[in-house]
């Protein structure tokens, strides 16, 4: 993943009308629709000022939008740490302790005083590697 990535005007375009439209969407439409709540008029205000700024001066927005990148690029280490931790704790954790408990074993391991895990394979006849191909 290009860690600097270097914007070009349509990038910052892009970027620009996305952001005013989730703004919209978000704060000005979605939220006061589950709170029950008047959407206040700066929100709508500031997306109309940001997209009309990315339409007329979108090389002017690189340092926001680099910005914003790296804001992502830390937010997505910090995630990926907590939902994997989540992951583990919360359900492969649990997992391996309930199969513990009950006995059942996945890789088949018993433990005896044999010199090797392996399993005999009696179903494939050598004729079989033969001619593999």
């Amino acid at each position: 993943m290009n860690q600097n990535p270097k914007p070009d005007e349509t990038e910052l375009r892009k970027f620009a009308l996305l952001s005013g439209f989730i703004v919209v969407l978000l704060f000005g439409i979605l939220i006061p629709w589950i709170f029950e709540i008047k959407a206040p008029l700066w929100l709508w205000v500031i997306a109309l000022c940001f997209i009309l700024w990315g339409a007329i001066l979108p090389m002017s927005l690189e340092r926001i939008y680099l910005l914003w990148i790296k804001i992502g690029i830390i937010l997505s280490k910090i995630t990926t740490l907590i939902v994997l931790g989540l992951f583990f704790y919360l359900v492969l954790f649990p997992v391996g302790i309930i199969m513990r408990f009950t006995g059942h074993v996945l890789m088949r391991k018993k433990h005896n005083n044999t010199e090797s895990y392996r399993i005999i394979s009696d179903h494939y006849p050598k004729e079989d590697m033969e001619r593999p191909f």
